[in-house]
């Protein structure tokens, strides 16, 4: 949308939101509200952030700022507090990655259920789906090299909007590459990309 538009020009449009929280949700974090007189948390602004942007769908990375990382059970049961404080009570569903990079997570939150659509047995993975001999252009990768989408995790869903407004269903991935620090990331990302 334009800026500052919030809304959706046509209701039926599923919007879906990518937002790095830097540690702003998870086990240990407080969720002090913003009040006239106090600033609040970064769990209250993201709420509230979220709640004015109403996406369908959010991406979440890096949640849960604890090392070692809480339970994806624990995880999720913080970011369900919080989707139910900011949404509404059972309004959305919420989906935690098991890979973790030592601490954070990528979660997804969604307003339409998870389903297994493609007959896989599955509605989400904490790993992406590589082809069998991986590797770019479809040639086996080099002796070693760790196949999956790794660095700082992956998360995909399978999400089933209604068959009365929609023709299709929706597939998100949701990923956190590494960055930032010593020669090898740009390395690791190269690989996690051509996986």
């Amino acid at each position: 949308p334009a800026n500052g538009d919030w809304g959706k020009s046509d209701p039926a449009h599923v919007r879906v939101m990518s937002y790095n929280i830097e540690d702003g949700i998870g086990v240990g974090v407080s969720t002090t509200p913003a009040t006239a007189g106090s600033i609040g948390s970064q769990y209250a602004y993201i709420g509230l952030i979220c709640q004015a942007l109403a996406p369908d769908v959010i991406c979440l990375q890096e949640v849960e700022p604890v090392n070692p990382p809480a339970s994806a059970a624990a995880t999720e049961a913080v970011v369900q507090a919080w989707a139910d404080a900011y949404f509404g009570a059972g309004v959305m569903q919420v989906y935690v990655s098991t890979a973790t990079d030592g601490f954070n997570r990528n979660v997804t939150v969604s307003r339409y259920p998870f389903a297994d659509l493609n007959g896989d047995g599955v509605a989400n993975n904490a790993d992406i789906f590589v082809f069998p001999g991986g590797g770019p252009g479809g040639t086996p990768p080099p002796p070693g090299t760790p196949t999956g989408g790794h660095i700082r995790g992956w998360a995909q869903s399978e999400i089933d909007l209604p068959d009365a407004v929609y023709l299709g269903d929706l597939f998100v991935g949701n990923a956190h590459l590494k960055s930032g620090f010593g020669g090898s990331d740009a390395s690791q990302r190269l690989v996690a990309a051509q996986n």
